[in-house]
């Protein structure tokens, strides 16, 4: 039992940093920021910050791991852009279409666009790994609740073949509404378990609350809940 309990851990924990060790690299900005001991406020520091963001110093075997990391990112970026050429913005969620539309009408180029949007699928695979235990922990011994997610994602789930004849399911994540057993559990879970934040810069002088005054040019750390 106590080896049962010790792998559990052990489990649980490099799940939680999975994403750490795949792409060989911390993401935590708000520690970057403190390494660099300069004002997170002003525009050399944030330049700064991104630079120790993105070459920080890797956990295990860095001189085996960098490499790895690197070609990880460039295999997953190809990804994206061949996924947008094919498909374009179809089915993306409203945030997604309207980020794109305002960086579309501020110059930015397609491909610096994709790889916005690729590299912050890694602060979303922290999120998503704990999101994911946590709702097979709370379902696993509520056999209906279970049984009723299940049968909802079967109706969802599309079957068809790849070039080798294999069967292939794929469930479309614009489709999910039609779970609501499934999306009504997965965000009481988001509610339950995640306490993240979200760094917002303020672009004029704002007042909040008619309490606090935020001045221009001032980086926030916004909770997601209360």
């Amino acid at each position: 039992m106590f080896y049962y309990h010790v792998l559990t851990a052990f489990f649980i924990y490099a799940l939680l940093q999975g994403g750490e060790w795949l792409l060989g690299q911390r993401v935590n900005s708000f520690q970057a920021v403190s390494e660099v001991q300069t004002s997170p406020n002003d525009g050399k520091t944030e330049k700064q910050s991104c630079a120790v963001e993105n070459n920080d110093r890797t956990r295990l075997w860095p001189r085996y791991q960098s490499p790895l990391a690197i070609a990880w990112r460039q295999k997953h970026f190809a990804g994206v852009l061949l996924r947008c050429h094919n498909i374009g913005n179809r089915g993306a969620s409203k945030l997604v279409t309207m980020r794109r539309r305002l960086f579309n009408s501020h110059g930015f180029r397609e491909e610096d666009i994709l790889r916005f949007k690729a590299e912050i699928s890694t602060p979303i695979l922290y999120n998503i790994s704990a999101a994911l235990f946590w709702l097979s922990r709370k379902t696993s011994g509520r056999h209906d609740l279970s049984k009723g997610m299940r049968c909802e994602a079967v109706e969802t789930i599309e079957g068809k073949e790849d070039d080798n004849g294999k069967p292939v399911y794929r469930f479309d994540i614009s489709h999910l509404e039609k779970c609501p057993l499934l999306l009504g559990t997965c965000h009481e879970v988001l509610r339950q378990f995640t306490d993240g934040t979200s760094a917002r810069r303020a672009i004029e002088d704002i007042m909040l609350n008619k309490r606090f005054l935020v001045k221009d040019n001032t980086l926030m750390l916004v909770p997601f809940r209360e």
